[in-house]
């Protein structure tokens, strides 16, 4: 999946960006010791938050975490998933992304 394409398609402003910079045909295995718990957080006109992260950071046991925040409130995130691989997480960033574009 291409990433950066999915990216573009985001009408948020990027705010803070690791996640580009990961070499996605590496895997995993390949990023572990980039992938933390920050990793891309882009912000909306709509008081919206996209934020991705690695749980726990570089732990190959881990996770993404990708989360919608509505008005700050990082306790009660409004959609959540978790998912441990680079195609699974492009099929969430794209969901996401498309509903924070049109929320």
């Amino acid at each position: 999946m291409d990433f950066k394409n999915v990216l573009g398609k985001s009408t948020g402003i990027i705010t803070y960006d690791n996640f580009s910079t990961l070499d996605v045909s590496s895997g995993i295995k390949g990023n572990i010791d980039n992938l933390k718990e920050d990793l891309l957080q882009i912000e909306y006109h709509n008081n919206l938050i996209l934020d991705l992260g690695w749980y726990p950071s570089f732990n190959k046991k881990g996770a993404f975490s990708i989360s919608i925040i509505k008005d700050f409130n990082w306790e009660n995130p409004i959609k959540v998933q978790k998912c441990k691989s680079f195609e699974e997480l492009g099929n969430f960033i794209t969901e996401f992304i498309n509903y924070c574009n049109n929320y």
